[in-house]
């Protein structure tokens, strides 16, 4: 199938008409798939089309991307407000991390050292190599 040979809303229909609902779905990366629907987007001229236009593109790219309707909403408003389809990565960690790599091993040698004592044992080791350096 060409896709590029879909030009209108109308060729749409026919396509979606013609087609099994679970037969064809577009091959390759997230992010080959996310340009793709960039590119139909720009392509049918979305924010220009009739509610019920809307509503065949927007079957076109759930058929064809894979993707719920709910997450290609989500495309369409991602690309009314930035005019781009693009992936966010998101690698935040969850957690600040308090205590450094040298701190857990300084724990872990003091914890070798005391012949593996119980924690507050090993709180309160800590606590006098700190605060009598302070007096």
């Amino acid at each position: 199938m060409d896709e590029r040979k879909i030009k209108t809303v109308a060729d749409i229909s026919v396509f979606l008409s013609g087609t099994d609902q679970t037969e064809l779905r577009l091959q390759g990366s997230k992010d080959d798939i996310y340009a793709w629907v960039e590119r139909a987007l720009n392509r049918f001229r979305y924010g220009k089309l009739s509610k019920k236009e809307k509503g065949i593109v927007l079957n076109y790219l759930i058929q064809l991307s894979g993707y719920s309707r709910q997450q290609v909403t989500r495309f369409i408003a991602r690309y009314r407000e930035t005019g781009h389809v693009r992936r966010r990565q998101r690698t935040v960690n969850g957690f600040e991390r308090i205590y450094t790599r040298e701190d857990i091993m300084l724990l872990a040698e003091v914890d070798r050292l005391v012949d593996s004592a119980s924690g507050t044992t090993i709180k309160v080791y800590c606590q006098r190599a700190v605060f009598s350096n302070m007096k």
